[in-house]
Order: C-alpha cells, then sequence, then structure tokens
C-alpha cells in the first residue's frame, strides 16, 4: 500500500502536473530558483492576495497601498543599510568548483557534491542583483532588483503622510516582486531567486509600539486561521539579539510544523 505521508516530492509533483507551478525556461534548461506559475497557480495567488487585503483593512485601521518600483538606485541601499550588511557566507569546493552557503555546512566534513575536503576561506555575499541602467555603464548608473518590499514604502513614507492627509498611527501595504541571489536556492518554492511579499509596514509613536506589535501579530495568526491553517502547526519564535536584521530591535517569526 503506497504511503499516505505527504512530502516535498511529493507536493512538486502535484503542483507540476496540475499546472500550478513550472520551472521557468524548462525547454531551454532553466534557471535554478525561478519559476512560473501556470492557471491554477495564478488563481491561486489572486486569492491568497484578496484575503490578506481583506483582512488587513477589516481591523478599522487605516491602511493606503503603494506599489513601488522593483529597480532601485544605489543611494538607496547605501542607506539602508543594504550594501553593507544583506551578505550570506559563501564556501567554494576547490575539487568541483561548487559554491555553498557557510552555514549550512561543516567545514571539517566533505563537500555533499563531491566527497573531497577542500574548500575556500569563508566570504560574505552580497545577495542583491546588481544591474546598469542607461547607456553608460558607471557607478552613477548602478541600480538593483530590490530584494524586499520596505524600502520603496520608507522612502515613500513622507510623500503619502503629505498627499493623504494621514496621522499617525497607519499603515502602508505592498504586494510585489523582490528578488534575492540565492548562493543555493532549493526545495522547490522555499528558497528562489524571484518571489513576491505582501508586506505591511505600521508607523505609530513609540510607547504604542509593543501594544501595536502584539496586535499585528496577533491579527497575523488569525489571517492564517482563515485561509484554513491549523493554529496547533504554527509556533511563535522570537529573534534573539544575535538573530535580528541590522536595522530590526524586535522580530517574532511565524514558523509552520512541516
Amino acid at each position: 500500500m503506497a504511503s499516505t505521508k505527504a512530502t516535498l516530492e511529493k507536493i512538486t509533483a502535484l503542483c507540476k502536473r496540475r499546472g500550478f507551478v513550472y520551472q521557468s525556461a524548462n525547454i531551454y534548461g532553466g534557471l535554478n530558483g525561478i519559476y512560473d506559475f501556470g492557471p491554477l497557480g495564478v488563481l491561486m495567488k489572486n486569492n491568497i492576495r484578496n484575503t490578506w487585503t481583506t483582512a488587513i483593512t477589516a481591523t478599522g485601521e487605516t491602511i493606503l497601498f503603494l506599489e513601488g518600483a522593483i529597480l532601485g538606485p544605489h543611494a538607496v541601499w547605501q542607506a539602508s543599510g543594504h550594501i553593507e550588511h544583506f551578505h550570506d557566507p559563501m564556501i567554494d569546493c576547490t575539487n568541483c568548483k561548487r559554491r555553498f552557503r557557510a552555514d549550512e555546512l561543516q567545514i571539517e566534513k566533505p563537500c555533499p557534491h563531491c566527497g573531497n575536503t577542500a574548500w575556500t576561506d569563508v566570504r560574505q555575499f552580497n545577495m542583491m542583483l546588481k544591474t546598469d541602467i542607461g547607456a553608460t555603464a558607471g557607478h552613477s548608473s548602478v541600480a538593483y532588483l530590490r530584494p524586499e518590499t520596505a524600502q520603496s514604502i520608507f522612502i515613500n513614507f513622507k510623500n503619502v503622510l503629505a498627499t493623504n492627509r494621514v496621522k499617525i498611527p497607519f499603515g502602508i501595504a505592498q504586494i510585489g516582486k523582490a528578488f534575492r541571489n540565492e548562493i543555493t536556492p532549493k526545495q522547490f518554492l522555499f528558497r528562489i531567486r524571484e518571489f513576491e511579499q505582501m508586506e505591511l509596514e505600521w508607523f505609530c509613536k513609540k510607547e504604542d509600539v509593543t501594544r501595536f506589535f502584539d496586535f499585528w501579530l496577533n491579527e497575523r495568526l488569525t489571517y492564517y486561521d482563515t485561509i484554513g491553517i491549523k493554529r496547533d502547526h504554527l509556533r511563535l519564535h522570537e529573534h534573539g539579539k544575535n538573530e535580528l536584521a541590522h536595522y530590526s530591535t524586535k522580530c517574532t517569526d511565524i514558523e509552520y510544523a512541516f
């Protein structure tokens, strides 16, 4: 009797067989970590976007929506700290030339691909995708595909405040593509180079931070209930000081027990 246990391999096969997800440019060899969404995948994504938008606006809080540009100039990412801090540790096998994230390997063990133990030194790899804008390449023409959607919200904060007559507290929300040049994309859609984010940035006074943090954390859990994710499959992980992003003072992940 065939096992009924759900596995990543079965889910991957089902998504491809039913037309949810296809390997991008598959007939030309594909791109690792890049996927296209088929007819059912598009319908599913639209449903998720719509339920998320409905959930955050149903709170009764003031929520405004933004659609920022995907490309951003060097100065934006310099100011945000992404140029300096948005890195993963990378290491190469000198035998087979494969690259790996150093934080996922025990370097004293052999290469998982070829079995050798000849490693380069660990070095930092910036995960932003870089391009040049215009006909002349140079420092002034450098731009990056955004690695997250939040930055366009922050740099447009004053524009939104001035043109919509809103007062703190309020939120700015955005749904859109983000890009990260992952060293080792893997596990189907779990770590990919082009993906979509649904993000809400909430602006409030400092003395109200804890209250609103708890409010929106509970709202996220409630949202997952509404789309059929069982609460007992979720857990909260509060980041320690060594886990926080360079711009963060508090962060809690909602993790799913796969």
